[in-house]
């Protein structure tokens, strides 16, 4: 599935479209999924961990823990969802210059039951998964230069300064 096709239906999924509006909604988004064919589904899935690879860069990370305080494994898989979940943009955002997700910020930034939703689309058809362990992984040691905790702060000035301001 191209990563345009991936979107549109990820934007079905959120009840707006502007970086404020919060991320895709699981329920909403497996709405979405059971009106596509098992093979777009499927395709939907492998778009799915493709772009959460894609995410599992340092520099991502380190916006995450400015974002919300600290970053384990976990979180750092769930604040990716998260970023799926709020749009092309937001992701692109997220490769580019990660300081500037400061304009999607929200409170709950983790989206789990997103990466779910096509999944248990599936499961319900009665399908096999079809991810495969050729190639990356998206719980891989991340890309790029590992950040130090104690400096997210100063490489995440608007992010930290959002994060200070408002309370999220």
């Amino acid at each position: 599935m191209d990563r345009g096709r991936f979107y549109e239906i990820v934007e079905t999924a959120r009840e707006g479209i502007v970086p404020e509006s919060p991320s895709a909604d699981g329920e909403s988004l497996r709405t979405a999924l059971s009106n596509l064919s098992d093979d777009e589904v499927a395709d939907f899935v492998r778009t799915f961990e493709e772009e959460l690879v894609r995410l599992n860069r340092w520099s991502v990370r380190g916006a995450g823990a400015a974002a919300s305080g600290g970053m384990s494994d976990d979180a750092f898989h769930w604040f990716r969802c998260w970023l799926i979940g709020k749009g092309a943009d937001a992701v692109d955002t997220a490769l580019d210059d990660p300081d500037g997700l400061v304009a999607y910020l929200d409170t709950r930034m983790e989206n789990e039951p997103l990466e779910y939703a096509a999944l248990e689309e599936l499961d319900e058809r009665g399908l096999p998964d079809p991810r495969t362990e050729d190639g990356p992984r998206p719980d891989d040691e991340p890309e790029g230069e590992r950040i130090d905790p104690d400096s997210v702060e100063e490489r995440y000035p608007r992010i930290t300064a959002a994060v200070t301001g408002s309370g999220l």
